[in-house]
């Protein structure tokens, strides 16, 4: 059966502090979290737990996940221990805990935007826990770059679509006509496009790790009325209309002369 405790716990913590309570029973808990600075008014939340019983011979693999350049822990990342198939994802603060049983693993962590990286011999003791951090290798770069007009002056809105490596991103310009992605490293197509200009597309543009790849885009206006119609469809509209025009005056020169010989046939008198 459920078992019914209520725990009264305080911790101070800074941020991205982690706190821990161990229950003697297992069972479903509702846990309320408060936190007050001293400046702002307290902040309390509801949650609900289960704590279950580990199992025999279990042990702990935790640890940290950081940036190796920067030193940020690095959220969201999956963890995961094998032989076993035991996963879990790094909190805000990159940390994670995954309970395991008695045994020698490798542990892996892969991350959007970085290298994927293991540690092996992790031997795990009953009741132990064994600390494994990451600093893992930053794979990403930027694409940036100032979208104008050819008559002068920068575009504000403009969209860019930067496709590429199995992804695609689309985002505006900015007041200054400009904008900055972040992207794994690879090679990228990226095309700028607005209302009443002709859209530019630039192939192959290649993103390395920790810089950034310029990428400009002067875009040329729209003629007024043509709503996109190049200046060789207008040539080409214009050839058929004249052709269209000299055909029908022909029609009508011989339709005219046609009735001008009738006219002039003497039909004779009747007997």
């Amino acid at each position: 059966a459920d078992a019914q405790q209520t725990v009264h716990s305080s911790t101070t913590a800074v941020t991205q502090d982690t706190a821990s309570h161990e229950w003697t029973l297992p069972g479903t808990y509702n846990v309320t979290l408060a936190v007050f600075d001293g400046q702002c008014t307290e902040t309390s939340a509801d949650v609900q737990v289960i704590a279950s019983t580990p199992p025999p011979g279990a042990g702990w693999i935790n640890g940290t996940v950081t940036d190796a350049v920067s030193g940020t822990p690095i959220s969201g990342a999956t963890v995961s221990a094998s032989p076993g198939g035991y996963t879990q994802g790094t909190n805000a603060a990159g940390h994670y805990s995954i309970s395991v049983a008695n045994a020698t693993y490798t542990v892996t962590v892969t991350a959007g935007l970085y290298l994927t990286k293991s540690q092996s011999n992790i031997v795990v003791t009953p009741g132990g826990a064994s600390v494994v951090d990451f600093a893992l290798t930053p794979n990403f770069g930027w694409i940036a770059g100032t979208v104008t007009s050819t008559a002068g002056g920068p575009i504000s809105g403009a969209a860019i679509t930067i496709y590429g490596n199995g992804q695609k991103f689309a985002l505006p310009t900015n007041a200054q006509g400009k904008y900055n992605w972040t992207v794994a490293v690879g090679t990228y197509s990226v095309q700028a496009s607005a209302n009443g200009y002709t859209a530019v597309n630039k192939t192959g543009q290649t993103a390395s790790v920790g810089a950034t790849t310029l990428v400009d885009f002067a875009l040329t206006p729209v003629p007024a009325g043509g709503a996109g119609i190049s200046a060789t469809v207008y040539v080409g509209i214009g050839l058929a209309v004249i052709v269209a025009i000299a055909a029908i005056a022909v029609f009508l020169r011989a339709r005219r002369r046609r009735a001008d010989e009738q006219s002039k046939i003497e039909v004779p008198p009747r007997q």
